[in-house]
């Protein structure tokens, strides 16, 4: 492993981990108008621009795009049409600093990275190593997703314990797409991969000069 490297995206993510904001009350207020409720949000003075799969659209009340943070959702959801929709999901996006992008070209040193106490502690909602439990981890051109299990308390009441979280370089800047089902419409491995494949997909096609490819 290129420690140098190594050492600078652990950086980097222990950045992204500090950077996660309370999202408590998620889930309690599922009534907003359907026009209060957009499908993309730009994030850090619109450097980043923050979308989710086909369906999701973004908690205007929970996001924080000056601090390059937004929370989506099925839009179903959020406007109380169909709160049971297929594929509902609690999506987030963070995007690091200016200069934070490390992911292109290093996609080995992120999986080496994310399988050590370590990195396995800043997937911990409780920074504890010995939480989590990685069912798979894989990388594709420019960007590397992990499936994991959180046995801690969840970040956000009422989400599952199984997440998803790719990280990728978008404008420079190191991000993070994370992923959970909530415990009363758990996603399976099969959706979970799908959504972060399309969440990953949008992104790039909404942010030009974004280095990747399609998931395996």
């Amino acid at each position: 492993m290129n420690l140098v490297k190594s050492g600078a995206l652990f950086g980097g993510l222990a950045i992204l981990a500090g950077c996660g904001l309370s999202l408590n009350g998620v889930g309690q207020r599922l009534s907003l108008d359907r026009g209060d409720a957009p499908q993309s949000i730009g994030l850090v003075g619109g450097a980043v621009v923050a979308v989710g799969p086909e369906g999701f659209c973004v908690d205007p009340t929970l996001s924080r795009p000056a601090d390059g943070f937004a929370v989506l959702t099925t839009c179903a959801v959020l406007t109380g049409s169909n709160a049971q929709a297929w594929g509902t999901g609690l999506l987030t996006i963070q995007a690091g600093p200016p200069g934070s992008a490390i992911v292109t070209g290093t996609e080995e040193v992120v999986i080496e990275t994310l399988r050590g106490a370590q990195g396995r502690a800043l997937l911990s909602g409780r920074g504890t190593a010995d939480d989590i439990q990685i069912d798979r981890l894989s990388s594709n051109n420019g960007v590397v997703v992990v499936q994991f299990r959180d046995q801690g308390a969840p970040v956000v009441a009422g989400t599952d314990d199984t997440e998803w979280r790719a990280f990728l370089d978008i404008a420079g800047r190191l991000t993070t797409v994370s992923l959970r089902g909530y415990t009363s419409t758990p996603l399976s491995a099969d959706q979970g991969a799908q959504l972060i494949s399309d969440a990953v997909g949008r992104l790039a096609a909404r942010n030009p000069g974004t280095q990747t490819a399609a998931l395996p």
